[in-house]
């Protein structure tokens, strides 16, 4: 494809929505969704033509090679892993001043890699986003983010992973704000400097719900702990017996900890579930050292029985004070993200009330000043002033018709208003 005016620097002004999330991945780090790709962008003068009607098609083999009649920012989603299906279409839109707008729409669906940060696991809160740029040259477009309309995500349309038979009834949460910036080049790349336009990227945000872990992966690991302290109900001379028993707990902690840890992608940092998995290991593997050193004195009855009672006593002490420091942490630090996501949720609802309230109002002012004044009325100041008419020009049979028409024209203006406000 070539554009019109491939010599001259365009501006092109992206907006990222996000109609449907369909499925997240953790382990491939990927997700699915749908999302609209609308890029706006002024024509140059004749570029339109006569017909600026607007033009829709979708994407086919062999379409790239013609030479489109709207200029083609040649746009690409970089971290797009697979698209099985999309579809594009033109639309120009006039503004108030009579100034043309060309907007390309792109609607496609597939599977998008994303990086994502682990480390509050399974509690964490994920960016989903859309990283958008052009094929062409640094010098022959400049993409921007679109700053007349806000980015939206579909919260009723969220179904991720809402159909797996677990305690809750979905595992995760999606946020209802979408943030856009502009990531400019790096000058530390090895990319020539001017290669690239750039980059766009539209992020929404989810947050994991931690209860179905809680209760399959702590809520078993605790019971480990628990049934450690039932060994010391065997008799000290039986230390080979407890010795036995801590290490077929060990290797189920052991197991289990594996089969967690193969749902998750490979990373080089530790989760706080694997914090915890890791600690009741490394619980049981000091209980069983203990049995090693209370078999010493297991001939001495009183002695060792005495010696299992203060160790059973700063067991139970230490893992109480494991699990609540544990617990005080995880909840602070997992907070904090959640909290910062829930501001921005505020923030956004409050940005994009402000923006269509002020789009009603230009609309109902629009309308207002299409209808015209009643016969009887003077327009004074942008008002209309009932009463105040010339005798002169009008009889007194029109004079009474038109004052009797004044409410009933004043209603149609306010019901006409109300109803764009209702929009």
């Amino acid at each position: 494809m070539t554009s019109l005016a491939a010599d001259k620097e365009r501006f092109v002004w992206i907006r990222i929505n996000y109609l449907c999330i369909s499925a997240i991945d953790t382990k491939s780090q990927k997700f699915s969704a749908e999302v609209l790709i609308e890029a706006r962008w002024a024509p140059l003068p004749g570029e339109l033509g006569e017909d600026s009607t607007d033009k829709k098609g979708e994407a086919k083999e062999g379409e790239g090679e013609d030479e489109p009649e709207h200029f083609d920012p040649k746009l690409v989603i970089s971290n797009a892993e697979y698209v099985r299906k999309e579809k594009f279409w033109h639309r120009v839109e006039s503004t108030d001043s009579c100034h043309k707008w060309v907007y390309l729409c792109w609607r496609l669906t597939g599977d998008f890699y994303e990086n994502l940060e682990l480390e509050n696991f399974p509690r964490d809160v994920q960016d989903l986003s859309i990283c958008v740029s052009s094929e062409r040259h640094a010098d022959e477009i400049e993409l921007l983010v679109e700053d007349r309309k806000l980015p939206t995500v579909d919260v009723n349309n969220f179904r991720a992973n809402q159909e797996q038979p677990c305690f809750t009834s979905k595992e995760w949460f999606l946020f209802k704000h979408v943030e856009s910036e502009k990531l400019p080049e790096t000058p530390n790349s090895d990319v020539e400097l001017g290669s690239t336009a750039g980059f766009v990227v539209g992020k929404c945000r989810v947050c994991r719900r931690s209860q179905y872990f809680f209760l399959n992966n702590i809520l078993v690991m605790f019971c480990l702990v628990v049934l450690s302290l039932t060994i010391y109900a065997f008799e000290p001379r039986y230390n080979m017996t407890r010795i036995g028993a801590g290490i077929n707990l060990l290797l189920v902690a052991v197991a289990f900890k594996l089969s967690v840890s193969a749902n998750l992608p490979l990373i080089s940092y530790l989760t706080y579930l694997d914090v915890y998995m890791l600690g009741v290991i490394l619980y049981l593997c000091v209980n069983i050292i203990i049995f090693a050193f209370l078999s010493l004195i297991k001939d001495v009855q009183a002695t060792a029985r005495l010696a299992d009672k203060i160790t059973v006593s700063i067991l139970i002490v230490l893992m109480i004070i494991a699990h609540v420091s544990y617990a005080l942490v995880f909840v602070s630090r997992t907070n904090i993200p959640i909290g910062i996501m829930l501001g921005k949720d505020q923030k956004y609802e409050e940005e994009l009330y402000k923006l269509k309230k002020r789009k009603n109002s230009k609309v109902v002012k629009v309308v207002a000043r299409q209808i015209p004044p009643p016969r009887n009325c003077r327009v004074s100041n942008g008002r209309y002033s009932p009463g105040s008419y010339s005798r002169e020009r009008h009889s007194p049979i029109r004079d009474e018709e038109s004052q009797a028409m004044l409410p009933i024209r004043v209603n149609e203006i306010r019901r006409q208003g109300n109803y764009l406000q209702s929009i």
